[in-house]
């Protein structure tokens, strides 16, 4: 009995903590400073600060490592999100005619203008092209089947 009433006690404050804090952003920025007042005082001032500054120094040398690999992950990101607006705008594109939209011409203009510029050894100016042509065409077809729908649920 005792714990469920602690259990029920502790999740109470913690739901208020959590309403305090996403209210006011300083009330988590005591926490935090409280905390690591507290850190210091068990492993010592001298210690916490040499770690928090390997801590920063690592930090700096993960993104600087991070960011020197950025070239050769946009290499392969950007044919990724192209194949995956392709994916997405030909299922769109046929249900938004399926639902008494226009988009015949648009499925084989994309579809070739897609196909033509991310064909056989695509550069990555290509490959960004087909991915502005693909994300384009997907993005117009969700809002004629958004725009259809809202018309739908209005109507019915």
């Amino acid at each position: 009995m005792m714990g469920q009433w602690t259990a029920t006690v502790l999740h109470s404050a913690g739901a208020e903590l959590e309403k305090a804090v996403r209210s006011n952003p300083i009330i988590l920025i005591w926490i935090v400073s409280l905390l690591a007042a507290l850190v210091a005082y068990v492993f010592g001032a001298n210690y916490t600060l040499v770690a928090a500054w390997a801590l920063v120094v690592y930090a700096a040398q993960w993104v600087d490592m991070q960011l020197s690999l950025l070239p050769n992950l946009a290499a392969s990101f950007i044919p990724a999100l192209a194949i995956g607006a392709f994916v997405a705008f030909v299922p769109l594109t046929i249900l938004s005619i399926r639902a008494g939209n226009r988009g015949r011409l648009a499925l084989v203009l994309v579809s070739s203008v897609f196909l033509l510029l991310a064909g056989r050894d695509a550069s990555r100016k290509e490959w960004l092209e087909a991915l502005l042509v693909a994300g384009f065409g997907a993005l117009v077809m969700t809002r004629r089947l958004r725009n259809r729908a809202s018309v739908t649920l209005r109507a019915g």
